[in-house]
């Protein structure tokens, strides 16, 4: 018996999701993934065609992107709350 409830790991983000899980703009995104782009990242996610006119994001891709920015975190140790 198959499982039809994919994996976290082979589950397709749609852009509204992927905004809301990245907290950033439609702009901001596709700024990310333009060579073009002074915010170009390469390390951004790529889409994946889904359809014609339809693209998605691989959530675990999305997710070890997250990792790799936390990673990069820096702490402002003179700051003061």
């Amino acid at each position: 018996m198959t499982d039809c409830n994919p994996s976290s790991e082979n589950r397709i983000l749609r852009r509204k999701q992927l905004e809301e899980q990245l907290g950033l703009s439609c702009s901001t995104i596709y700024s990310k993934m333009s060579v073009k782009s002074k915010y170009y990242d390469p390390a951004f996610p790529r889409p994946v065609r889904l359809g014609k006119g339809s693209i998605g994001w691989l959530d675990v891709e999305v997710n070890a992107y997250l990792l790799m920015l936390a990673s990069k975190r820096v702490y402002d140790v003179d700051s003061t709350c």
